[in-house]
């Protein structure tokens, strides 16, 4: 009996001993997993496609003797060898009768349609030689095409205004229509001064006029007379062609081409708004197909109708026969001179002046 409380008594001592016993740490965690760095991505950088190549409207070469053949070219020449001759009746004196048939005979190209014809080519090779308007319409050939620019410009009157720079340019062309009508003017006043002077001339005022119908008929045949400017001059007016911002000779062909015409620089020309009139319009589009290179041999026929005026024209055979009858009528050789002043220079200028030159 004494065993077995013994036993329960130890027992139940474990028992206590066991319940205030310590109980054993839990075991340590695992090591963290080590971090690994990861760069961010790189960035994405738009590449933009190549842009496309441009090539820029080149307009086809031709050398000076083509260009001497042209319509264009021919008819500014032309004008050239009017305004030489008005030059000359300005400056040079009436000494002899020669000098005087001279003049009615030099004068006389003015009664023909090439008058008209040779201040609208003249005009569009000065258009031609504005750097902005030049420009613009190498831009435009380059985007649309030659072609289409070139069909555009013969169907529509008024498409040579849309190019930059064509103001500037139609003023450039004005200034010197108005610088030409004045200088008939000038030489219209010359001239009619000698005829009073030569009147008071004992020589001249006793000189009898002569055959006039013979007179006449030289003062017709004179209307056929070809371009007399110097070859010097005609290859300059020629060579001036175009003249772009890039042209690095653009200056001294276009002072070549003005002294052509007896200038020593382009006439100044004053914009203030004034308004371009249709015929600095049509040398406008002139000077655009000369830009193009379109202005040779294959437009020769659409030139030349193109710059027939036909107003003017008939003003022209107004002065023509006023001339006439102006030297059939005189019996004395001095009075051909007041013809020469005033028919064949004033009645010129003003012809010009109600055309809208």
């Amino acid at each position: 009996m004494k065993n077995l409380i013994a036993i329960a008594t130890l027992s139940a001592a474990s028992i206590i001993l066991s319940a205030c016993a310590t109980p054993a740490p839990p075991p340590p965690p695992p090591p963290p997993e080590p971090v690994v760095y990861t760069p961010p991505p790189e960035p994405v950088v738009y590449t933009p496609p190549p842009a496309p190549v441009v090539t820029v409207y080149t307009p086809p070469q031709r050398s000076i003797d083509e260009r001497l053949t042209e319509v264009l070219v021919r008819d500014a020449s032309y004008h050239g060898s009017t305004m030489q001759n008005v030059s000359r009746a300005a400056y040079n004196p009436i000494q002899t009768r020669e000098d005087l048939d001279g003049h009615l005979d030099n004068l006389a190209g003015v009664f023909t349609p090439r008058l008209g014809a040779g201040l609208l080519s003249y005009g569009g090779l000065i258009a031609a030689q504005n750097p902005s308007f030049a420009d613009s319409v190498i831009e435009r050939a380059t985007n649309e095409g030659a072609d289409t620019v070139v069909f555009k410009l013969y169907s529509d009157p008024n498409y040579a205004l849309t190019f930059n720079g064509s103001y500037d340019a139609a003023s450039d062309i004005m200034a010197a229509w108005k610088d030409d009508i004045s200088a008939f003017d000038s030489a219209a006043a010359a001239v009619k001064a000698q005829s009073y002077e030569l009147q008071k001339d004992p020589t001249w005022k006793k000189m009898r006029s002569g055959d006039r119908k013979a007179r006449i008929t030289k003062f017709k045949a004179a209307q056929t007379y070809a371009v007399s400017l110097p070859d010097t001059s005609q290859r300059a007016i020629a060579a001036a062609g175009s003249v772009t911002s890039s042209d690095f000779d653009g200056a001294s062909r276009s002072a070549a081409f003005w002294q052509a015409y007896g200038k020593t620089s382009k006439p100044v020309s004053y914009g203030g708004g004034g308004q371009i009139t249709p015929n600095a319009t049509k040398s406008l589009t002139l000077g655009a197909l000369e830009v193009l290179g379109s202005s040779g041999k294959n437009s020769s026929t659409w030139i030349a109708n193109y710059t027939t005026d036909n107003t003017l024209n008939q003003c022209l055979n107004w002065a023509r026969l006023h001339t006439e009858q102006c030297l059939a009528a005189g019996h004395y050789k001095f009075e051909d001179a007041f013809c020469v002043a005033e028919h064949e220079l004033k009645d010129i200028s003003e012809c010009l002046t109600k055309g809208g030159y």
